[in-house]
């Protein structure tokens, strides 16, 4: 009989003719609900920073200027004084600096053949969900490790950072219960109440295995079960000095210089121009018969 020949040129992007790029999700072999819980999108940590809009090309605000916590610092100079009888009372003001959010631009652009469009119908949502999780991947691992240069200014890299040096004795890639009281001394009081322990999941056999020596022995201080005794057989309930331990994936490995950060993130300030926004083409590749998706967002 007669043979069947298919001819194919160069796609740019998503197409049927290569499993990988799109083939594999053309039914009626396949599904057209995409499945991707394993590269479910992590916890967004702007949920816990201080969000402002922005709707210019930058936002400029006064805000305050305190150095320090010495009396005639706080709020950058206001002071009070204890006055005796019928004593004249000294002036103060606060001072402020301008701080400026001047937002960065993420990008994702994806193209697809109308051959697999109009065999996958799902795919448009899929390609939606992924370039958004890419992008939201990106402003956590900005929030955290951003240079500052064409991107956020994590904490990391931040002037204020303080970092814990290791215990002297301590061994390579361990986490000791002497850098949990050491790092929970260095943040302020006031930052405590919403302070969280971010660690890549690395740490957490470390965790498991701290102990507080007692005589000849050692006692468990980290109890991860809600039954509050070492259990493997329960959900964790991870807490460290009260707060929350919060594993992500943007932590540096066991041993690194971010691989355990407690923070208030509340104190980090976030400039948002609108949400992710979405656009669809069939101009740019439309004599190869393509549909260019482009999505982009500000921060």
């Amino acid at each position: 009989g007669a043979r069947r020949v298919k001819t194919q040129g160069a796609a740019s992007g998503l197409n049927q003719g290569i499993g990988s790029e799109g083939g594999y999700l053309t039914p009626p072999e396949f599904s057209t609900q995409s499945w991707d819980g394993l590269s479910a999108m992590p916890d967004n940590l702007m949920q816990y920073c201080d969000v402002y809009p922005v709707t210019g090309s930058s936002l400029t605000f006064p805000a305050n200027a305190e150095t320090s916590r010495a009396t005639g610092s706080r709020y950058g100079g206001i002071r009070a004084y204890w006055l005796a009888e019928a004593a004249q009372m000294t002036t103060s003001q606060p001072t402020f600096r301008p701080m400026k959010l001047e937002p960065h631009k993420l990008g994702v652009l994806v193209v697809a053949t109308d051959e697999l469009l109009s065999n996958a119908s799902a795919l448009d949502t899929y390609i939606r969900r992924a370039a958004g999780e890419e992008i939201m991947w990106l402003v956590n691992d900005a929030i955290i490790n951003g240079s500052g240069v064409g991107m956020p200014l994590g904490l990391l890299n931040a002037p204020g950072t303080i970092t814990v040096a290791k215990e002297g004795t301590q061994q390579a890639d361990t986490f000791l219960l002497e850098n949990v009281n050491k790092m929970y001394g260095r943040l302020h009081s006031r930052a405590r109440g919403g302070a969280r322990w971010f660690i890549n999941q690395d740490v957490e056999p470390a965790l498991e295995g701290l102990n507080a020596v007692v005589g000849t022995g050692g006692l468990p201080v980290y109890i991860a079960s809600p039954t509050g005794f070492p259990n493997v057989a329960e959900a964790p309930q991870n807490r460290l000095k009260g707060r929350p331990v919060q594993p992500i994936e943007y932590c540096k490995t066991l041993g690194d210089v971010g691989d355990v950060i407690l923070a208030n993130i509340e104190y980090y300030a976030v400039g948002v121009r609108g949400g992710i926004n979405e656009a669809m083409s069939i101009r740019l590749r439309f004599d190869y018969d393509e549909t260019a998706f482009r999505f982009s967002f500000s921060e």
